[in-house]
């Protein structure tokens, strides 16, 4: 699975960032087919994790916008990051994922981001290409500060909410 490092990796200074999101119900989909074909062997029923194999389902599809068009991309789950020198490229590369995605019935989502960005969200840390800086989003900074006054409070007090 790709990472924050990752995406860090394939970030240049200055360049321009887009995300694609699909949508939720095509992941809903895929959950239904596993759960009418969980594996059983000897009487053992196994569950996959939806999320793993959703990601190994969309492997493929980054190799080929990889290796085809020469994109630099990464996915996770149902988000993938697509990052260019300049703005026609980047734009390209962003109609090629979507064209392939739709074209295999996938449905993206919109609050995909199409606009050519310097700075983007990603594994919920904010990226930027013009300073060359990750930093923590809006949401996640709140989320820690909450957490630390429960702690503080001497709250109950649960390590994953």
């Amino acid at each position: 699975m790709d990472t924050l490092e990752s995406a860090i990796k394939l970030m240049k200074p200055g360049c321009f960032m887009t995300s694609i999101d699909l949508r939720a119900h095509t992941i809903l989909y895929l959950y239904h087919l596993l759960i009418e074909n969980t594996l059983n062997l000897h009487g053992k029923a196994f569950y996959f994790s939806l999320a793993r194999i959703f990601t190994k389902i969309m492997k493929p599809l980054f190799s080929f916008l990889r290796t085809q068009f020469g994109h630099n991309c990464l996915g996770y789950i149902d988000d993938s990051f697509y990052t260019e020198d300049t703005k026609d490229i980047c734009r390209e590369t962003t109609l090629n994922a979507v064209k392939l995605f739709t074209s295999l019935g996938f449905v993206v989502h919109t609050k995909s981001i199409f606009n050519l960005v310097e700075y983007i969200p990603i594994f919920g840390f904010l990226i930027n290409s013009s300073s060359m800086t990750v930093c923590l989003t809006k949401k996640k900074t709140n989320k820690i500060i909450i957490m630390c006054q429960k702690l503080d409070n001497d709250q109950n007090f649960t390590i994953r909410a």
